[in-house]
């Protein structure tokens, strides 16, 4: 058990034989994911545990909080000792520290005959101590079913640990294999922080990489695709060109109340500068926005345009009109604006 702090360990790990592997519905912290409140303590559990704990609950009787236990269906454990084994060259027990994060190895061994249960604990190493840590009379056949399973289960609560299993053996007619020491894998060094590999490093970069340029080009493609091409008399008079998202956003959806007034053939908004600007026009002329209108140049088709456009050079609503009302009177009789046979204004008449 290696904690995640010195001296400061959560909560347990248990040697358990149980009838099911559904502990979906056991708590963490002291009840080491095999119980939980309500369940506790009940015999219809049919649980038997060998429990390594490092923290004290006085709710289950703890003894202290570096000790071994033997439950039966109950976290108060029938008998339990402080973590320790036994010297056979001092002929003593040794405190031995579960929090330690050093290697230890316990035997757990079960004589049906005698109904006797012995956990017996010792660091890596050492040979299996002569004297048991805990030696305690039960009668598993009230406790085990036909069907059992054997496993490990550890739990945290405030405090965090990780809990190992380096290696095991188990055999339910007779004496357990024993391990080969020198083949258990090693525990990791406490606080030591996995750095990632020089390769690993290099792929992650390299992949950055390539992905930084795939989207580049294809942001460049894209872009140049869909570039707008602009046209002689565009560039001559300047770009009138606006993109839905940015009319939409200068007039804020369209808003009504950005409205400041009506052209001849359409409403004025509101640009971000407070700037009046036609959303539609019919024979307004062309000019770069924020400067004065080029009236030497225009814009119109003759036939349609206002007599007084030749000579004043401008535009306004009233022209509009005028050119509007020459669309509806060619409309009316079937005749274009100038035709050999005369004008279609000769029939305008009061």
């Amino acid at each position: 058990m290696v904690p995640g702090l010195i001296n400061f360990a959560g909560n347990g790990i248990a040697f358990v034989i149980s009838p099911s592997i559904d502990f979906s519905g056991a708590d963490s912290g002291s009840y080491l994911g095999l119980f939980n409140i309500s369940n506790n303590g009940l015999s219809t559990n049919h649980i038997l545990a060998v429990e390594l704990d490092t923290v004290q609950s006085h709710g289950f009787q703890d003894i202290n909080g570096n000790h071994v236990g033997i439950d039966v269906n109950n976290l108060i454990s029938n008998n339990s000792a402080p973590a320790a084994y036994f010297s056979d060259e001092e002929r003593k027990n040794k405190s031995l520290a579960i929090e330690s994060g050093n290697p230890t190895q316990m035997w757990i061994d079960c004589n049906g005959a005698e109904k006797l249960l012995n956990v017996t604990l010792a660091p890596i190493g050492i040979p299996k101590p002569s004297r048991p840590l805990l030696s305690t009379s039960i009668d598993l056949s009230r406790i085990l079913l036909d069907t059992m399973y054997v496993g490990f289960s550890a739990a945290t609560g405030t405090h965090v640990s990780d809990h190992y299993i380096l290696g095991w053996s188990f055999n339910k007619t007779g004496q357990a294999q024993n391990l080969n020491i020198k083949n258990l894998p090693s525990l990791p060094k406490r606080g030591e922080n996995t750095k990632p590999s020089l390769p690993f490093i290099v792929l992650i970069v390299a992949a950055v990489v390539v992905l930084t340029t795939i989207v580049a080009a294809v942001y460049f493609v894209r872009k140049k695709k869909y570039e707008e091409i602009y046209e002689d008399w565009e560039r001559e008079y300047g770009p009138q060109r606006f993109s839905y998202k940015n009319l939409y956003k200068a007039t804020r959806g369209f808003n009504d109340t950005e409205i400041i007034g009506k052209g001849g053939f359409g409403k004025v908004y509101k640009d971000t500068d407070l700037n009046g600007k036609l959303g539609d026009f019919g024979l307004a002329r062309l000019h770069d926005h924020g400067s004065n209108p080029q009236t030497t140049k225009l814009v119109g088709t003759i036939g349609y345009m206002a007599p007084e456009i030749p000579i004043t050079g401008k535009v306004s609503t009233s022209t509009d009109v005028y050119a509007f009302r020459v669309f509806m009177l060619e409309v009316a009789c079937g005749k274009r604006p100038m035709e050999q046979r005369g004008f279609v204004l000769d029939c305008w008449r009061r």
